[in-house]
């Protein structure tokens, strides 16, 4: 990552902290998608990835809808050989469970 990108990032935290509350550890829901392009672009561990770009510790969750999502046939077909990578991959995460903490409200 470069420099530049780096410090934007660091800043857009530091503004979401300040503005909306958020602290350390950053609790990030990953979905079937996000894990599968860390799986394919061998982005390991994730954990420490996105550590480095937020500039601060995480914590990464999934659903057990995404779970559910990731046995179903449409996404072994769609997924090809690494389903079960990322399978295993979102298996090993933590499950957030629909609690108002994990709530994103959606965009106007």
């Amino acid at each position: 990552m470069e420099v530049q990108e780096q410090n934007r990032h660091r800043r857009s935290v530091r503004f979401d902290a300040a503005c909306l509350g958020f602290r350390e550890p950053y609790k990030v829901i990953c979905d079937d998608i996000f894990m599968f392009y860390l799986v394919g672009h061998q982005i390991t561990p994730a954990d420490t990835a996105l550590a480095n770009t937020l500039g601060g510790a995480v914590q990464l969750f999934t659903t057990r809808c995404v779970l559910e999502e990731l046995k179903s046939p449409e996404f072994k077909r769609i997924l090809g050989a690494f389903h079960s990578k990322t399978l295993d991959a979102a298996s090993s995460l933590l499950t957030a469970r629909n609690q108002a903490a994990y709530y994103i409200s959606p965009s106007l």
